[in-house]
């Protein structure tokens, strides 16, 4: 049985989490395709602004990106990391723009979707892959030229759908492949007439 609560009050100026309980929505959905998941620990944060994206290493670590600029009062300009004890990382990419928007990591890189224009001190517009050991941007830099909502993970490509017309040195609509070698679109282009908001791939398909 399914028991609906009134949500808590809004705050205006800041959030508390607790990741533990979209870990226990992750084991089920796994557990569901017949896969486990590692434990985690219980998360408990507060951040300037709100968490769009939350992603999980393969050491334990938790990436979270969104609108903030602190994490526990420490800043971190729209991501942060979470050590596997529930510690604040010292990793800090510190981008500048508006928000992030999706995350994925693929063995040593973390893929930040959204809308900015820096990653430290490197240019990249809106799509960036970040080194997940030191926090800097590497050299693949697709740059989309309108917001990223979405994110996901294919055989040597990333999957990235939003609001843009160009990406990866091509005009695709909304969404794209792109290879996460080179950082240009693939001939893939379904050419969706809205906007993309989420992204999901199992079976051959997206």
């Amino acid at each position: 049985m399914i028991r609906y609560l009134d949500p808590p009050p809004r705050r205006a100026t800041s959030a508390r989490h607790a990741l533990a309980l979209a870990f226990v929505f992750l084991v089920l959905a796994f557990a569901a395709r017949g896969q486990t998941v590692r434990p985690q620990p219980a998360i408990d944060f507060e951040t300037s602004g709100m968490v769009r994206a939350i992603a999980v290493q393969a050491d334990g670590r938790v990436v979270i990106g969104g609108v903030f600029k602190t994490v526990n009062g420490v800043a971190r300009n729209h991501l942060a990391r979470f050590n596997a004890d529930g510690s604040l990382d010292a990793w800090n990419p510190n981008l500048a723009g508006d928000s992030v928007n999706a995350l994925a990591v693929i063995g040593g890189t973390v893929y930040a979707g959204g809308v900015f224009e820096m990653v430290g001190s490197a240019s990249r517009r809106n799509l960036a892959a970040i080194d997940a050991a030191t926090g800097t941007a590497t050299s693949w830099n697709p740059s989309p030229d309108g917001e990223v909502n979405a994110l996901a993970t294919g055989s040597g490509v990333l999957y990235a759908g939003g609001v843009f017309a160009n990406i990866g040195g091509a005009a695709r609509a909304r969404l794209a492949a792109v290879s996460l070698g080179s950082g240009t679109a693939t001939s893939w282009n379904p050419a969706p007439n809205g906007d993309v908001f989420a992204l999901a791939t199992g079976s051959g398909v997206v």
